[in-house]
């Protein structure tokens, strides 16, 4: 991989695009053309910069869609979601709902009818007199995953009220999980990156959310509006110079979600990091990690409506996330010419390489940042390079670093339904449909030996500063969790009187991690 120094604008937060986008004002375009004879989305520009976009346009958007009816001119939009407290929540309005909802015209009267299997109306809700501010929200209790509700809406427009209806099906609400991958030693004073992966767990919806970095508890950047596909992820990367030496403790948060979160307990990661002051040789940090995440989910639901209608759904999704990292920090007391170093850099493990590149001809370039102009750094394809140096060759400062992510998500669901009517047992609609897919972000996946390896060679003028590091993996770790612990099983029952039913609900969810990692740290003089 040839590697270039390019520019990446800087808003709140450095970042560059590591797996779909990344956490900025501006971010790489994913969907540039790429290929064996295409020149990297960094340098394919006319100018040599890099495409970018904004974190307000999507850089995808896989997941489901608000419902959306049209009436004349008169528009409405609409979503269910169910959260993890078992409510639904029916959101309405005239406008649109990203990046937040935002009506156009007067809304006042809301209609919703519950739906069964073949589309018939079972239950239905009237909310009159509503106050014109163009969006309504509802909550219901016992919804399933999957339940169609019709919505009509009476849209005002001048003197004329035009009546929208549209369908909208309940689904999750989107799960924003933060992995961080930082350094644990890093040199004093000297630009550092703080990588998080964050990414959406249930897979039906993605979301919107601030990427904030905090450094002892005090927050120190932001790149707001971040978007994270259904089932997708992204790396919010953030430049920071740690000004003083001793223990940091450092920490990510995925904040203000979009629409709320499903579950806020997994929406930050912490880290300690130690910086250190200057030394003698080339010093380094080192850490690699393998990690795999099983997960079950399974939901059981019952429904007798007042009318007699009883509808059975039973479903279950499997999903495994695999994450893969290798990260090297080193710094060393030379100053090098970003102008004229030859750069190169390779990681293996088990008797492979698994990257090697480098920069022969950094003149090409141009600085990473405008206030930092003695940096230059690459992302591509799950890898980044970052090289900062200042000074002379003999008591200047030199630091890189080398970081390789890849991910890869794989699912499988099945769904079965029956629906009958209690004076006619024999006369059963039964279905089952399944789904299935994978995704694979960043560097592709592989297989991990006993121990994973760093080179790092810099070679300006007649010096030659080199750096070996190797990390042992250790035994494989297991944790399992749960949502509804100490079981995993969940089941309450009840009558709703919104919709006229009596509804019995058993949920399953466990989640079995098994991760190897390990660290190590030197000098190479």
């Amino acid at each position: 991989m040839p590697l270039r120094a390019h520019d990446l604008r800087r808003g709140a937060a450095l970042a560059g695009f590591m797996l779909l986008a990344a956490c900025s004002r501006d971010v790489l375009d994913p969907a540039s053309p790429r290929g064996a004879d295409t020149a990297s989305p960094l340098t394919a520009t006319a100018a040599g910069r890099p495409t970018l976009i904004r974190n307000a346009v999507k850089y995808r958007d896989l997941g489901a869609k608000p419902a959306t009816g049209r009436s004349g001119t008169s528009t409405l939009a609409v979503r269910a979601l169910l959260g993890m407290d078992g409510v639904t929540e029916l959101e309405v309005t005239t406008g649109v709902f990203d990046p937040v909802p935002t009506a156009t015209r007067p809304l006042t009267r809301v209609q919703v009818k519950l739906l069964d299997s073949s589309g018939q109306p079972l239950r239905t809700l009237n909310y009159n007199n509503l106050t014109n501010t163009g969006t309504a929200s509802f909550r219901y209790d016992g919804l399933a995953r999957g339940t169609t509700l019709q919505v009509q809406g009476n849209v005002v427009e001048g003197r004329r009220t035009d009546v929208v209806t549209t369908t909208a099906t309940v689904y999750l609400r989107p799960d924003l999980r933060v992995r961080l991958e930082a350094p644990e030693q890093v040199r004093v004073g000297f630009p550092v990156n703080l990588v998080a992966t964050v990414s959406e767990g249930n897979g039906d919806v993605g979301a919107r959310a601030d990427c904030v970095l905090y450094v002892d508890g005090v927050e120190a950047d932001r790149a707001n509006g971040i978007w994270v596909d259904a089932g997708g992820s992204v790396s919010c990367a953030f430049t920071y110079v740690f000004a003083s030496a001793g223990t940091k403790r450092v920490r990510v948060e995925a904040a203000n979600v979009s629409p709320g979160d499903f579950d806020l307990s997994n929406n930050a990661a912490e880290a300690t990091v130690q910086v250190t002051g200057g030394g003698s040789d080339f010093n380094y940090s080192a850490q690699a990690e393998d990690y795999v995440e099983n997960t079950l989910q399974v939901d059981s639901t019952r429904s007798a409506y007042d009318g007699g209608q009883v509808t059975e759904q039973h479903s279950t999704i499997r999903s495994r996330r695999a994450i893969q990292s290798g990260t090297l920090y080193g710094w060393m007391p030379h100053g090098v010419s970003l102008a004229t170093t030859r750069v190169r850099v390779s990681q293996s493990t088990n008797g492979v390489t698994v990257h090697a590149g480098g920069w022969p001809d950094a003149a090409e370039g141009y600085p990473l940042l405008a206030e930092q102009p003695g940096c230059m750094s690459n992302w591509l394809a799950g890898v980044m390079v970052y090289l900062c140096s200042t000074g002379p060759a003999d008591g200047g400062v030199t630091n890189v670093q080398y970081l390789r992510v890849g991910s890869q998500v794989t699912y499988y669901g099945i769904q079965h339904n029956r629906t009958w009517w209690p004076d006619a047992p024999d006369n059963v609609y039964t279905y089952t449909f399944e789904w299935s897919g994978d995704s694979a972000e960043g560097a592709p996946q592989i297989t991990m030996g006993a121990d994973y390896s760093f080179a790092v060679e810099l070679t300006d003028g007649g010096r030659t500063y080199r750096l070996d590091a190797t990390v042992p993996l250790g035994p494989p770790q297991t944790r399992t969790w749960t949502f509804y612990p100490p079981t995993g099983w969940k089941c309450t029952t009840g009558y709703h009187p919104d919709f006229g039913l009596r509804l019995d609900i058993c949920r399953y969810h466990r989640v079995e991690v098994v991760k190897r990692n390990g660290s190590a740290f030197g000098t190479a003089g």
